[in-house]
């Protein structure tokens, strides 16, 4: 019997071994352990009254933000939901695309918006680094989720608090912590076990949390993952080579240094290992048309260290009410392996490694509730590429998909004012941002060759920029069960290693392109949330300015089979949407929730018709969301101790393709994405205090379908079960 195998009787046998004891008086490590959710066998039905901190730096009811928020805990998305990664965790919420290139590579669309127009943080520490590329990339799935407690969502603007990037929308994970502190020593420890059929996949968790009366917590876990190759709906069946393994290690502790002062520091570590981009490969399954690759393998190995030191002072009596100061180290390293043919080969790799600082205070005044900080991240940057042809000696190449011997700084100093005035509350903020790019050793794009051996093919780069952004927004109580939010925010990207040095090919092939500009963002938006005995609803609309956007626009040209672009700020144009979103409790067990998203966008583009001057036209925006939309009903047993849900969801087809986007035939069939509906069916039983059990059969109908701008489809019908299991 393999690994698997036992481990996986194990946790099943378990759970039934320790039914006997269901409903009899808790053992003595039970009673020590955090206290069971009221709904504790059945997820909650979705609320605005959860607590959110993201929003404006400070600990809110969603329903008192001006902003679309969401708050999905660690019960939601690793039991309930059964998710398997970060960004299927985000994937069924309104606005948000949850598009994936490969099995392992998840990038969602926020807003419209993706890769390093969104902005991802662990704790408030940036995720985003200079070598994030435009469009989708795979960094998202290199968070773990298991590793952390809670996942908060905001969509919209956030570059005033959180800096460049944050268009699309701001995400914050905050980590596993030891939340019990009764007097002397205890400890607890989960297991947790998920297996899904169509993915073929085996996941096993295992935490360990402790503490030494109120002094000391400490929460450890370690997560071990096999997935095999995706099974898709109907025709498609097995895409092969899809499949990779993934192991993630997590240590927190949190130390209380006196009535006033705490300390957390905390340590993860991730490592991706063959994660296959398989749709550049011939092993890639045509879907309504799409092209195959050639490649005969591109896999990527992901790896990711954060380490971080934080001391927190709270409740003070001072004129400073809260103050908190971090440093961190946070390590990115990248590694392509690519077979072209059978005689040629390449392995690309870079490694960004961030030192950083931040510090932020919070003070109650006479004039507001004054939030203020500062920010500062430089990346150290080092990308090879080699080349290799049977019976040659390696070719070294100037860089590898960006520049060499590169690095980035980014400071930003933000002061918030939280201002009530009877039932209005108005949030005025302000940011300056600094931002700084070199890089030593860049390909020329003038001159023919990648040699690092002519001089005339290496070129230096060196950028800098200025940016004040602002916002205004504001909450108006019309009672205690309504509240209208809008503003209007500015944000502001400004271009990275990645927009200034890559010489990456992917769905497109890119050169360096030094001199660009800063993008600039404008977003106006306009809600409503209401609550009542029973139901909740939600709906906003939003419309985003958007000026300078680099785009990437197809020259015509081929580099091999692979069209060339050229990037360039033509970008100018709009994006808008809106959303609505609600739940409602038919009777005290049964409550149906459902939302709708809608949203179009466009922007100039550039059009090269032969040798001619190129053409600026308007046309949609890459990759823009379709109709979508999720209704479901749950039903909650006696005693909440088991439920059952049944789940409609699906997209209307997106034919209206960017001009980048319909050079991507590997991704996006001709013509566009075709519209899908699929039903999904959950069920969860609390066997014992100890024990809860969730499955899934997703997919009933075993539909055969892709997200807007994948590399692969979807599962097909999928039957997952998962095993939670705490002492």
């Amino acid at each position: 019997m393999n690994v698997h195998a036992s481990i996986s009787a194990l946790l099943l046998f378990t759970p039934f071994a320790l039914a006997q004891g269901a409903g009899s008086k808790p053992s003595e490590s039970t009673a020590s352990r955090p206290a069971q959710d009221e709904r504790a066998g059945a997820p909650r039905p979705e609320r605005l009254d959860a607590t959110i901190v993201t929003a404006t730096r400070r600990d809110e009811e969603v329903f008192d933000v001006p902003y679309s928020a969401f708050v999905l805990d660690s019960d939601e998305v690793q039991n309930f939901k059964l998710r398997r990664s970060t960004p299927d965790a985000v994937s069924q919420l309104p606005q948000v695309m949850g598009q994936k290139t490969a099995l392992g590579q998840g990038s969602p669309f926020l807003r419209g918006f993706t890769g390093y127009n969104t902005l991802f943080l662990i704790d408030g520490i940036r995720l985003n680094n200079s070598a994030f590329r435009s469009g989708p990339n795979q960094y998202w799935a290199t968070v773990d989720p298991f590793s952390y407690e809670r996942l908060e969502v905001v969509l919209g603007p956030g570059s005033v608090l959180y800096g460049s990037d944050a268009v699309g929308g701001v995400v914050n994970a905050f980590s596993n912590r030891r939340s019990s502190y009764e007097p002397g020593i205890h400890g607890n420890a989960r297991l947790f076990f998920r297996w899904a059929e169509a993915e073929s996949s085996f996941v096993h968790r295992v935490d360990l949390s402790g503490n030494i009366d109120d002094k000391i917590g400490i929460a450890a876990g370690l997560s071990y993952k096999d997935f095999g190759d995706l099974k898709a709906g109907n025709s498609t069946g097995v895409q092969r080579e899809t499949g990779y393994d993934e192991i993630n290690g997590d240590i927190r502790a949190d130390i209380k240094l006196s009535k006033e002062w705490k300390f957390t520091s905390l340590y993860q570590r991730v490592d991706q290992s063959d994660v296959p981009r398989t749709h550049t490969t011939k092993f890639a399954e045509p879907f309504e048309g799409t092209a195959i690759g050639t490649e005969l393998r591109r896999d990527q190995d992901q790896r990711r260290d954060l380490i971080y030191g934080r001391v927190e002072h709270v409740d003070a009596g001072t004129p400073i009410d809260r103050e908190q100061f971090t440093l961190y180290w946070h390590r990115q390293a990248e590694a392509r392996h690519r077979v072209t043919s059978l005689t040629k080969a390449d392995e690309s790799d870079f490694e960004v490694s961030s030192p950083g600082i931040q510090g932020q205070i919070t003070r109650d005044t006479e004039v507001g509730v004054i939030t203020a900080g500062f920010e500062y991240q430089h990346d150290f940057v080092q990308s090879q590429r080699t080349n290799f042809t049977l019976g040659t000696a390696p070719v070294p190449e100037v860089q590898g998909s960006i520049g060499d011997n590169a690095g980035y700084d980014l400071v930003g100093i933000y002061v918030q004012d939280q201002i009530r005035l009877d039932d209005f509350e108005l949030i005025p903020a302000i940011r300056y941002t600094y931002a700084h790019a070199y890089a030593n050793q860049v390909d020329n794009p003038e001159v023919n060759g990648t040699s690092p051996f002519n001089p005339a093919n290496v070129i230096d780069v060196s950028e800098s920029w200025n940016d004040v952004s602002a916002s205004f927004r504001g909450v108006y109580h019309a009672s205690e069960d309504v509240n209208f939010f809008g503003g209007v925010s500015q944000a502001f990207r400004a271009p990275t290693l990645a927009d200034l040095t890559s010489l990456d090919e992917t769905s497109a092939k890119e050169f360096p392109t030094p001199g660009l500009d800063p993008e600039r963002f404008l977003q106006e938006e306009i809600g409503i949330k209401a609550r009542g005995d029973g139901w909740t609803a939600q709906a906003s609309y939003w419309l985003t300015q958007i000026d300078g956007l680099i785009i990437p626009s197809p020259t015509g040209e081929l580099f091999g089979t692979t069209p060339v672009v050229r990037k360039s700020n033509v970008g100018d144009g709009y994006q808008q949407g809106a959303e609505i979103q609600g739940t409602l409790d038919l009777t005290k067990e049964l409550t149906a929730f459902g939302w709708g998203s809608w949203q179009e966008g466009y922007v100039d583009q550039v059009r090269f018709q032969g040798t001619a001057t190129p053409i600026v036209t308007r046309a949609p925006i890459s990759r823009a969301m379709p109709l979508s939309g999720l209704l479901g009903m749950r039903y909650t047993g006696e005693g909440s101790r088991w439920y059952v849900e049944a789940v409609l969801r699906g997209s209307a087809k997106q034919e209206k393709l960017s001009l980048k986007d319909k050079t991507d035939t590997q991704r996006i069939p001709p013509g566009g994405t075709p519209g899908w509906i699929v039903a999904d069916l959950r069920a969860g039983v609390r066997i014992c205090d100890n024990v809860l059990v969730t499955s899934a059969l997703e997919n009933v109908g075993n539909a055969n379908y892709r997200i807007h701008g994948s590399g692969l489809n979807e599962a097909g019908v999928n039957f997952v079960v998962g095993v939670d299991i705490r002492f």
